[in-house]
């Protein structure tokens, strides 16, 4: 924001960005008489958790659940993070 009065001010998060925790700690900042320079503030958020159920079902019948196919977790990267998840 610019033309801001002396003062001081806070930040308050209303809505965190996709994939992260609210922040709900109160960021406070002072803009001071004669101020000249902007004033840089930095919020920080830590990513939620996530989770995922996954379910095989036939190409054919897609009501039909399919038990017992095993899958291996790969990050993007290729990298191995869990096996043996079974639906």
């Amino acid at each position: 924001a610019e033309d801001l009065k002396p003062g001081e001010y806070q930040f308050v998060e209303t809505e965190p960005a996709l994939g992260y925790d609210l922040n709900a700690t109160t960021i406070e900042f002072v803009i001071s008489k004669g101020q000249e320079e902007t004033l840089k503030v930095t919020a920080y958020n830590n990513l939620t958790p996530g989770s995922f159920i996954l379910t095989k079902v036939d190409s054919e019948d897609k009501g039909n659940v399919l038990q017992g196919a095993v899958y291996d977790l790969l990050t993007e990267d290729g990298d191995n993070i869990a096996e043996g998840l079974e639906t």
